[in-house]
């Protein structure tokens, strides 16, 4: 039982990984690109990021993504200090989804360990 709900943690980090590494690839394309002529399907696949971003829990990063989406939209110069809000959570999140994945590692394998600590006990 327990496995299975490692296993689903991990699911869940796995995923949040794969849409955090979506989305810098779309921030990267902007930084590039520039915010003012961004292409509709650009914006299409931010508002896919931040309906993801909501599922998975992290309505914060949701919420600011669709700011950016907004800003960029109305052609506001404030676009460009939102995308580094939005860089710097990102990052911010990305190191707590590392720990998350430590722990989860880590808890696993004492879980696996306590069954050959205890058939060792046994033994002696």
């Amino acid at each position: 039982m327990q496995l299975a709900l490692e296993s689903d943690v991990m699911d869940e980090l796995t995923e949040a990984v794969a849409t955090l590494d979506d989305v810098q690839d779309l921030l990267d394309d902007l930084v590039v690109s520039g915010l003012r002529c961004v292409p509709a399907t650009t914006l299409a696949r931010l508002r896919a990021v931040a309906d993801e971003f909501g599922t998975i829990g992290a309505e914060h990063l949701s919420q600011q993504l669709a700011q950016l989406i907004a800003l960029v939209e109305a052609d506001d110069r404030e676009a460009a200090a939102q995308m580094v809000r939005l860089q710097t959570s990102l990052r911010l999140f990305e190191r707590v989804l590392s720990l998350e994945s430590a722990s989860s590692s880590l808890e696993h394998f004492v879980a696996v360990q306590q069954p050959d600590d205890e058939l060792a006990e046994e033994d002696a």
